[in-house]
């Protein structure tokens, strides 16, 4: 008696009859026929090479492999090539099948999902069975959703861009979110006016427009979790809290928010609350609704940003808007309900871990002041109390500065950079030296760098003494003597969280034991001020005036500063905007490449005029590759869209072609260290840094289209990072010896 050992090590007997039904499916697939005898040849053949092997047990490879060989011996090649890819095709099924239950085993053995994950999440920690259904399907995902892709590079651009791509995933670049649903478009900012339209039935939902705040706030919890499902990654609605302010003027008045302490009654609610109590618990309803894990989203909560706005923003974005009754925002109730948010919430989050929404507070910030004075003081104090929030502050590559001081005021400055220093006044520097380049001071490189002494006129003078000495007196412009504030500093906070002083216009911060008097404001009419202009574009232009040792900011009054910008794709500073898809380069491994496939001698730096034509060349070179796979994946997301499965496009709450085909950065401050860099402020990391960002955004520019945009965007550590270092770990370094070493970088 022989016995067929299968595959989970299971005996049974021997059936040669299987044999006959297996082979007869072959051919049947081929639609070939075959007459008996021949058919009876084949089998005696296959069944006496088995009766020669003598064995008693026989595996069922064994077998398939006596019957591939046969078939072929028989010149049956196409029966025997439908064979093999039957039994590959089931050799597949068996392997996923083994992969998966290897899974489930892993994750239910392990303490949490972080130690079980296929792609990991930060966003899900709860370790139960719906996110183990979850994480199961993600390596199957990211094979299809690359295959898609790679198939549609191929058709527009050929098959050796299409294999380069695979090589390219796997070296220098990392494609976010491949293991989620398939043909996902990246994250949105939505339009909220389809909503106050037709609600969510233009996406699949039962529900009309909201009619009121209670109904507003119940179903834009559904919208959320319906356009959620529908992208791999962050939802923005900038206009919830506008919408809020609308419905909450329907129910109470345009004056709510002035009567905020008024008891209310409903015939549904007999317990007694004040407006304001009324308004948190719709904050309370949306935001903790919104945190429930959701099925569309493999158990995790929505990735929900709402933004907060300053007047000069609000007048930009919704100066010209209608609600769909035909009335218009109003500024003043709007600005008392995004603070009392903004507090609510910070508030709130002592109580509970609210990981969302995250709040981008945005702030228009011209001529060295922001306009917004009331909310970028609120904003301190919300620092001061432990809010946290992201601050946004545009700042126009054109923006002035007005630390400018009278002609009175005593200057120092080298006529050359060899020279003894030159002390006299401003405005005997400016008769002599206004169209000469000279050397001014900057106390943060301790070094002389080249400027122009420049005039302009104002009518702003403010007048005060340095340690209360006379002697020590100081004319300037009311703007500041000191940097300006571009970001909420611990100092900043720390004065506007006290009483607000007429000498916070000015810091001490850089003076010891000194400190401002005798302030005054005198109005001068048409007096000359003037300041020094670097020639440079360096990042913290300071100067110092003798004497009185004041540190004070660069004028740059006619300097248009051309600065790597960034466009934002997270729903800070405008609706129905986003990110399509986003690769992330590994520019530490692209140096490394780079660097070791250059000719340069040692004595070469990244200063040199080749060296950097070399990099940027080889750098344009991957990002050309880059451009086309975006732009596949592009035509993609268009097919889906023309098919109607991307019904948030076609519902108005997000026009496409706003959205951008992101370019990531990773790893710019390895690879500044691996050309022997220090990543702190420094001239050589500036201008890489520089170089790099200027480089990427001129090819963005360049290959822009109709449909696709191209933005730069620095990567979160916590994804591409951590993937694309363990490929870097693997790569050797020397030391300062030239022994080779590994260097593994772990991600914080």
């Amino acid at each position: 008696m022989v016995y067929v050992i299968k595959r989970l090590k299971n005996k049974e007997e021997f059936n040669a009859s299987k044999i006959e039904i297996a082979i007869k499916k072959a051919f049947f697939s081929c639609n070939k026929g075959i007459d008996k005898n021949h058919f009876d040849k084949i089998m005696q053949r296959i069944l006496s090479t088995i009766e020669i092997l003598g064995q008693e047990e026989i595996n069922i490879e064994t077998i398939q492999d006596i019957i591939e060989e046969t078939l072929m011996r028989f010149c049956y090649y196409d029966v025997a090539k439908s064979f093999i890819l039957y039994r590959e095709k089931h050799k597949n099924i068996r392997n996923n099948v083994e992969r998966n239950l290897q899974f489930i085993d892993n994750f239910i053995k392990s303490d949490n999902t972080a130690n079980a994950t296929i792609d990991d999440n930060s966003n899900v920690a709860t370790h139960n069975i719906a996110v183990m259904n979850t994480e199961i399907h993600k390596e199957d995902n990211k094979e299809t959703n690359i295959r898609i892709w790679h198939d549609k590079i191929k058709e527009l651009y050929g098959k050796e861009l299409a294999e380069q791509f695979i090589v390219d995933l796997n070296t220098i670049c990392y494609a976010h979110d491949l293991s989620s649903q398939i043909g996902m478009p990246y994250c949105v900012a939505i339009s909220l006016y389809p909503f106050l339209l037709n609600g969510i039935k233009d996406i699949g939902g039962l529900s009309a427009a909201p009619k009121n705040i209670d109904s507003f706030c119940g179903l834009f919890v559904n919208l959320v979790f319906a356009i959620a499902a529908q992208y791999k990654g962050a939802v923005a609605t900038p206009g919830v809290l506008l919408c809020m302010d609308y419905f909450l003027r329907k129910e109470w008045g345009d004056d709510y928010y002035i009567k905020n302490d008024v008891i209310i009654t409903s015939d549904h609610c007999l317990r007694k609350m004040t407006i304001k109590s009324q308004i948190h618990q719709y904050f309370q309803q949306i935001c903790y609704s919104l945190m429930q894990p959701s099925g569309s989203r493999g158990n995790q909560a929505c990735f929900w940003n709402l933004s907060i706005f300053d007047k000069p923003f609000f007048d930009t974005m919704y100066g010209d808007f209608y609600f769909p009754d035909g009335t218009r925002p109003k500024w003043e109730s709007l600005s008392w309900l995004q603070k009392d948010f903004m507090h609510w919430l910070n508030q709130e989050r002592l109580k509970c871990i609210l990981t969302f929404p995250v709040v981008s507070l945005c702030l228009i910030y011209q001529d060295h002041k922001f306009l917004d004075e009331e909310l970028y003081r609120f904003a301190a104090q919300e620092y001061s109390e432990g809010d946290s929030f992201f601050t946004y502050i545009s700042d126009s590559a054109d923006s002035l500065s007005s630390c400018c001081f009278d002609g009175y005021t005593r200057c120092s400055f080298r006529e050359s950079e060899d020279d003894i220093d030159m002390i006299t006044y401003f405005h005997d520097a400016y008769k002599k030296y206004k169209d000469k380049i000279i050397y001014v001071l900057n106390p943060e490189t301790e070094k002389y760098h080249p400027a122009k002494v420049i005039k302009r006129k104002t009518n702003d003078f403010i007048i005060f003494s340095i340690g209360g000495i006379p002697e020590r007196t100081i004319h300037c412009t009311k703007d500041h003597i000191f940097p300006v504030f571009d970001t909420l500093t611990h100092e900043y906070v720390e004065k506007y969280a006290k009483d607000i002083k007429i000498t916070d216009c000015f810091t001490v911060y850089h003076f010891v034991n000194e400190r401002i008097e005798n302030i005054r404001y005198v109005k001068a009419e048409d007096c000359d001020c003037f300041c020094f202009q670097y020639i440079e574009d360096l990042e913290n232009p300071y100067f110092v005036l003798p004497d009185s040792n004041v540190i004070t900011h660069n004028c740059r009054l006619s300097s248009k500063i051309s600065k790597p910008q960034f466009n934002f794709t997270n729903g800070q500073l405008s609706e129905m905007t986003g990110s399509k898809n986003v690769i992330t380069l590994n520019l530490n491994r692209i140096i490394q490449d780079w660097f070791k496939n250059t000719t340069f001698n040692t004595s070469s730096k990244f200063t040199d005029l080749d060296v950097k034509d070399s990099l940027a060349n080889y750098i344009i070179n991957i990002l050309e590759r880059v451009y086309k796979y975006q732009i596949a994946y592009n035509e993609i997301l268009k097919y889906l869209y023309k098919s109607n499965l991307l019904t948030v496009y076609n519902a108005g709450f997000i026009d496409m072609k706003k959205q951008y085909l992101t370019i990531g950065i990773n790893g710019l401050n390895q690879a500044a260290e691996y050309l022997s860099m220090e990543c702190n402020r420094n001239k050589d990391y500036e201008d890489f840094c520089s170089f790099i960002f200027s480089t990427i955004k001129e090819q963005n520019t360049l290959h822009k289209t109709d449909d696709c945009m191209f933005n730069t965007e620095f990567v979160p550590r916590h994804c591409g990072h951590t993937k694309s270092l363990l490929i870097d770990s693997k790569l050797l370094f020397k030391d300062n010896e030239g022994q080779a070493i590994i260097i593994m970088l772990c991600a914080a």
